[in-house]
């Protein structure tokens, strides 16, 4: 199987003009990514696993968007460099059926785990059934997998 083609990576130098709204630049120029729901409370963050509309509403067309094997739903969000050994990781955020919680795993885990959606898959995956239920169809697949 081929790796998924990423896209959205955040390397190098740039000014504020040229990212979104949620991202900065220190003093030496160097992008730092500060994620738009990173100031959420418990609350607010858990509140997308009981609305379905708002959490609908909350996802971005320009998005990635891929289904882990199990069936939860992630964004890519970035690739980066593994602090002990420069192994390349992607950078994922947990958007279905659970709280929305940032996420890091080699890239050749994630290339093997993750297929790619497109955003109306994703729209029919997040309608498709109530959170309980998706919580323990994804419980019982880990379950299973472990034998």
């Amino acid at each position: 199987m081929s790796s998924p083609m990423l896209r959205g990576s955040w390397v190098g130098r740039r000014t504020p003009s040229e990212e979104p709204a949620a991202q900065s630049c220190n003093l030496d120029g160097c992008l730092v990514f500060t994620h738009p729901e990173a100031d959420l409370t418990p609350a607010e963050n858990t509140s997308f696993m009981t609305d379905t509309q708002a959490l609908l509403d909350s996802l971005s067309p320009s998005a990635q968007y891929f289904l882990h094997r199990y069936g939860g739903l992630y964004e890519f969000l970035s690739v980066g460099k593994s602090t002990v050994d420069a192994s390349p990781v992607v950078v994922y955020r947990h958007v279905w059926p659970y709280a929305r919680e940032v996420w890091v795993r080699p890239q050749p885990e994630w290339s093997s785990r993750f297929t790619e959606l497109s955003f109306d898959d994703v729209r029919r995956l997040i309608q498709s059934e109530p959170v309980k239920a998706a919580q323990q169809r994804i419980k019982a697949a880990k379950q299973a997998a472990k034998g």
